[in-house]
């Protein structure tokens, strides 16, 4: 019998299950963000503000330069947006050459991470 993998996991943290679902949807639930990554040869402070006026960025991060000058940016922003269609669209009104474009899935780890310790604030304030 061939049974259909599913991405369905259970979380345990200390003998307690504090989640239990969809890894993709556990992590958004526990992340709260999407995060994409960009990089552009463009002047820095330029993007930056560009990128913090695009629909549903909460935040853009400038990463360090690069040697040949491409400034570089950790994008946070509401998972409903399409950030890396919108960040396509903005380099090319703005003429910047685009050198990277790459949404980043956060991992079981971190998702793990941010629910147990979320699971154990709440147990805190119990």
């Amino acid at each position: 019998e061939v049974r259909p993998v599913t991405d369905r996991v259970v979380i345990i943290n200390e003998g307690r299950i504090i989640a239990d679902g969809n890894v993709g949807d556990l992590s958004r639930e526990a992340m709260g963000t999407n995060r994409v990554f960009l990089s552009v040869q463009a002047d820095s402070a330029s993007v930056e503000m560009a990128l913090g006026d695009l629909d549903g960025v909460s935040e853009a991060r400038p990463l360090p330069i690069e040697t040949d000058g491409t400034c570089r940016f950790e994008v946070r922003g509401d998972f409903d947006h399409d950030l890396t269609r919108a960040m396509v669209i903005l380099c090319g009104e703005k003429g910047w050459q685009l050198t990277e474009l790459h949404e980043s899935p956060f991992s079981l780890e971190d998702t793990f991470i941010a629910l147990t310790q979320r699971s154990q604030g709440q147990r805190g304030v119990a």
